[in-house]
């Protein structure tokens, strides 16, 4: 492969990176907008469940209550 190939290969995956990456966002939006609303659940109160979410699975929190909880009740 010429040099000139693989960078285009580069580029093109960065290319299709940034896509999925702004369909996922994009698809998640939609979601959230049907979720508010359709139900009288509050955006901000959903919002600030999932940045809970989020933090508790980036600190590697989640696991371990996930096995907390399996081993109380399962």
């Amino acid at each position: 492969m010429t040099h000139s190939m693989r960078k285009w290969h580069h580029w093109a995956l960065r290319l299709a990176v940034v896509v999925l990456v702004v369909a996922f966002v994009a698809a998640h939006g939609v979601m959230l907008y049907d979720l508010a609303s359709g139900t009288a659940l509050p955006l901000a109160a959903f919002a600030s469940g999932m940045v809970v979410l989020a933090v508790l699975k980036h600190l590697g929190l989640l696991g371990a209550l996930w096995a907390a909880l399996q081993r109380r009740f399962f």
